[in-house]
């Protein structure tokens, strides 16, 4: 899935951690960076990394948050907007394409396996399950 989201974002020059982004952006805008992090499951210096490719493109704007004067209230630039309408399209004709053939109930079954999954993950970083802990249960596996 993922190096068809490359192959249908290239003409768009930008990359799927980009695309996810922007999506984020667009359905919430003035959202801080640690919430943008927290929304595509990346820690603080990615998210910052990304968000300053997409602000040296003109596609995302950084505002001082007035009632936090630390805080950066991050929207996408009209560039932004136009870009993500597209985005949009694209993601919805990936939907369909992957969805083809499953029934309403099928996909919606799917989609909240997903989230059951990543919610999962979620909690088990949040637990510390390092990757250390994850070969040893794979050794122990293989005995």
């Amino acid at each position: 899935m993922r190096q068809v989201a490359w192959r249908w974002l290239a003409p768009h020059n930008v990359t799927p951690q980009q695309y996810t982004v922007l999506m984020v952006l667009n359905e919430q805008p003035g959202i801080s960076l640690r919430e943008v992090a927290e929304l595509v499951w990346v820690d603080n210096p990615t998210a910052s990394r990304i968000l300053k490719m997409l602000q040296d493109r003109g596609l995302v704007l950084a505002e001082t948050d007035p009632g936090h004067g630390r805080r950066l209230k991050l929207t996408l630039s009209k560039k932004g907007a136009v870009l993500a309408q597209s985005l949009r399209q694209l993601r919805q004709n990936m939907i369909e394409g992957i969805e083809t053939g499953l029934s309403e109930a099928e996909g919606r079954q799917i989609r909240k396996t997903l989230r059951h999954l990543m919610s999962n993950l979620a909690q088990m970083e949040e637990q510390g399950f390092a990757a250390d802990q994850l070969s040893a249960t794979a050794s122990r596996q293989r005995r």
